[in-house]
């Protein structure tokens, strides 16, 4: 349901003595199912605008319009006269410490309270009231004990079931997390955003708590003075140290530490919204002491190309694949480049990161690029020494196959490092699901091509510390003839494959003895949603498509 904030004043004691303006020509629209958090220091007027949403203030100035329903300025007497429970059903607020607000003899007969007050039957209310404490995990041996019987988090639990209840399109919660302790405040965060899932609300976050704003929060709403400040990504605000120190607020402690961490490691800060995701990044960086290989590798962020559906990015590069041979002169090399580079800085991955996890790939393509230098004979020559000469047909298609090796390697590594390996394997698992219907065994092919794809970086690892161990034992990789070189190999590869058998033996154990079953029976913890940036991602393919084609008919 969406909710458009228009040229809103707000004053309080409007006319007397006591006369003080809280809000000053607002504008903010709120799309339906977005999240949005209201920030700002104490007296900034997000509690004040956030009651504008349902109706419990009405502005001085300008109007509110949720969905249908519109809130102006009370300047004639029907004004007054406007019912605003139809509003107040649809927009649910729980206000600070919300359990203060508990007062029946029991937990269920405060939760039936709003959907009494909204019209609902005794029968309806009832089961109304059911459906709300279940959500909110409330024991059901709870329901018939006193309000005031149950801890802290059980009473705010029931309060904010309350508010369920009623069914409201829109929740707005203010400091949802105030005077809880840590796993307290970690549990209600999940508990609403749980909901909003679930239930698919618009969800309304005021806090001061910036790690909550962070990770949990799509976008962010800063007021100062009663105006807005700032409005966007979180990630913009807090990456401008300058503007949050303006603006009285925090930098989350999540980010603090990797601001000062990046340098340590020589990459760029990543968007880290939570403490496991600093705590995956820093055993990343520390891991890179190893194997440089980055393909197969997984890097939490939270950038466009990681809030892809698994299954548009899977498509999106198989279908990537043989539109690639398009690219056959100049232009079109000019504009998958830019394309590819483009990718790239959406991942907002570092640079440098890719350059260093790539070089190992870099020797296949100069290998392909020599492949044409000297075994092309088309075209005219243009050097010639010995046996040898290069062709102007070599040069041309040399750089074109590996321009055309660099775009899919690049990209598909990019959608390796922003998908998680479940993702990936249920993406697979997706577009085999068809074949099933002729036995062919969708889950078990998808766990395997999954699985390969996540053993290299851990092969390449293992690989490492073997070749530094036998090379402390004297062994030499790196010089003397090809055939004693060779040999040295044998060293390291009867260890390497000892070790990968080892590790693949350990996996299938520790799978069966938590009871894997192939995808039989199996549920899933968090299921895959198609958005409509999947369906961008769609359309930017067939555009990518057609502007190839069109460049094609270049010089």
């Amino acid at each position: 349901m969406p909710i458009s904030i228009e040229e809103v004043t707000y004053q309080y004691q409007l006319n007397t003595p006591f006369e003080r303006t809280a809000l000053r020509d607002v504008n903010v629209m709120i799309p339906s199912g977005a999240l949005v958090a209201f920030l700002g220091h104490t007296g900034s007027g997000k509690s004040t605008l956030v009651q504008h949403m349902n109706g419990l203030l009405r502005p001085t100035k300008g109007r509110v319009v949720v969905d249908d329903i519109e809130v102006r300025a009370i300047t004639k007497r029907r004004d007054k006269k406007q019912s605003l429970l139809p509003l107040r059903r649809r927009v649910g607020l729980v206000f600070q410490y919300p359990e203060h607000q508990l007062f029946e003899e029991t937990v269920e007969r405060d939760v039936m309270f709003g959907p009494r007050n909204f019209g609902a039957s005794e029968d309806e209310a009832k089961e109304r009231a059911h459906v709300a404490l279940r959500l909110v995990g409330l024991d059901e041996a709870l329901w018939s004990r006193s309000p005031f019987d149950l801890s802290g988090g059980q009473m705010r639990r029931v309060a904010i079931a309350g508010v369920l209840a009623s069914r409201p399109d829109v929740l707005v919660v203010d400091e949802p997390t105030a005077g809880l302790d840590p796993l307290g405040r970690r549990e209600m965060l999940a508990l609403f955003k749980r909901l909003k899932q679930e239930l698919d609300l618009t969800l309304i976050l005021v806090s001061h708590d910036m790690d909550d704003v962070l990770a949990y929060a799509e976008r962010v709403v800063v007021m100062e003075r009663g105006q807005v400040a700032f409005d966007g990504d979180p990630f913009d605000l807090f990456k401008d140290e300058a503007l949050v120190e303006s603006l009285q607020l925090e930098i989350p402690h999540v980010l603090r530490f990797a601001n000062e961490l990046a340098p340590v490691f020589g990459v760029a800060t990543p968007s880290l919204r939570t403490e496991t995701e600093l705590a995956d990044w820093i055993a990343l960086e520390l891991g890179r002491g190893g194997s440089d290989l980055i393909i197969g590798q997984y890097i939490p962020g939270h950038s466009w190309l990681h809030t892809l559906d698994a299954r548009a990015k899977t498509l999106f590069i198989l279908a990537f694949i043989p539109i690639v041979f398009l690219a056959d002169n100049l232009w079109t090399n000019v504009f998958l480049l830019a394309f590819t580079l483009f990718a790239v800085r959406l991942s907002q991955l570092s640079w440098r990161y890719l350059w260093n996890g790539l070089k190992m790939i870099l020797f296949l393509i100069l290998f392909t690029l020599l492949l044409q230098l000297f075994f092309n004979r088309e075209g005219t020559e243009l050097i010639s020494f010995g046996p040898f000469a290069i062709y102007s047909e070599g040069v041309r298609m040399g750089l074109i196959v590996s321009l055309r090796f660099f775009y899919l390697v690049m990209l598909t590594t990019l959608v390796t490092l922003t998908t998680t390996p479940m993702e990936l394997t249920d993406s697979i698992e997706a577009g085999l699901r068809p074949l099933e219907r002729f036995r062919v065994p969708a889950h078990e092919i998808a766990l395997m091509l999954s699985i390969s794809l996540r053993f290299l970086p851990t092969l390449a690892d293992e690989t490492d510390r073997i070749m530094k161990a036998q090379q402390a034992r004297g062994v030499d990789l790196k010089s003397g003839p090809i055939m004693d070189r060779l040999k040295a190999v044998v060293p390291l590869m009867i260890p390497l494959f000892v070790s990968a058998f080892k590790r693949a033996e350990d996996l299938a154990t520790a799978m069966e003895a938590r009871g894997y079953r192939g995808g039989e029976g199996r549920t899933r913890l968090r299921e895959m949603t198609w958005h409509r940036r999947d369906t961008a991602l769609l359309l930017i393919f067939v555009i990518v498509t057609l502007i190839l084609i069109g460049l094609r008919g270049i010089g």
